[in-house]
């Protein structure tokens, strides 16, 4: 309804409205689209249980290789979360 409002195309819409509906179990054979906002999602939802408490490596390492879809997502996550995991851990010992 939002992107109705504003007008947007329909084809927008249409993959819009199927990013949605798959994002959370998309199977690597979507749009290029839906595997990076799978990606990013899962990324920031990490992040955000990061802040609340310290996630093992072990377990993000784990994640990281079979949940992310993308290569770029896989690398960020690695880049964000285990590197900062790493100092996290060092900075505390």
């Amino acid at each position: 309804e939002i992107l109705e409002k504003l007008d947007a195309p329909e084809e927008l819409i249409q993959e819009v409205c199927s990013i949605i509906k798959n994002l959370e179990k998309p199977n690597g054979y979507e749009s290029q689209n839906l595997n990076l906002v799978h990606d990013a999602n899962l990324l920031a939802s990490l992040q955000e249980k990061s802040k609340k408490t310290q996630l093992d490596e072990n377990f993000l390492s784990e994640v990281i290789g079979r949940d992310f879809i993308t290569d770029a997502g896989r690398g960020l996550a690695q880049e964000l979360l285990l590197k900062s995991s790493s100092g996290l851990e060092a900075a505390s010992n």
